[in-house]
């Protein structure tokens, strides 16, 4: 016999527990993938900004030496880019020369994202020797940097071995042109042609 004022509590039943849990699996299968996606805009509006910090050190350096980039190769036999060393000078944060969604270096180590075009990056014949940001004479369509696969300091030039795509689902790659704009684009969008028409993202530097 029940005493007065006495409660029951009730416990969930085994249906309504299986009811709650496909709800929130369901939940979870809806919002992971937006949750994914916009972490994934995220990074790749970091990494963007990145290239344009690294595009204001190439101002600073380009200002210092009379208009003059810094080279993107180093001694014989070697194709990397030396680019941090030269420019840590006017951008010392380590992160910006590396895209979020790159994989960490090893311990101790220095990993780099980025990568010089290195259809200019050396005055022919003349290793160590950068070229002049003035003589391109399409300044807006010629890239300057793009996203080289990953790789501990140095890191590879983007011409021969470009990153393709890091973003969105690997589609698509961030580039800094010469005008020192930067902007993402599709992979197969910058092309390798020296004939390219204007409005065409190219790794074609183009001298006056």
């Amino acid at each position: 016999m029940k005493k007065p004022g006495s409660t029951t509590k009730r416990g969930f039943t085994l249906i309504e527990l299986l009811v709650v849990i496909a709800i929130i699996a369901i939940l979870a299968a809806i919002l992971f993938p937006v949750f994914a996606k916009a972490r994934e805009q995220a990074w790749k509006s970091r990494c963007l900004n990145n290239e344009k910090q690294i595009g204001v050190a190439f101002e600073a350096y380009a200002s210092d030496y009379d208009g003059i980039l810094p080279p993107g190769n180093v001694p014989a036999g070697d194709r990397q880019w030396d680019g941090p060393l030269v420019l840590f000078p006017y951008v010392r944060n380590e992160e910006l020369y590396k895209c979020p969604t790159d994989s960490p270096p090893p311990a101790g180590q220095f990993r780099v994202s980025y990568g010089f075009n290195d259809r200019w990056n050396t005055v022919p014949g003349k290793l160590g020797k950068g070229m002049n940001k003035d003589k391109c004479t399409s300044p807006g369509d010629t890239v300057l940097l793009g996203e080289a696969p990953g790789g501990v300091y140095p890191a590879g030039t983007i011409q021969n071995n470009p990153a393709g795509g890091r973003h969105d689902a690997n589609s698509g790659s961030n580039y800094l042109f010469f005008d020192m704009h930067a902007r993402y684009y599709k992979a197969n969008a910058v092309v390798n042609d020296p004939n390219a028409t204007a409005g065409k993202p190219n790794y074609y530097w183009y001298p006056r």
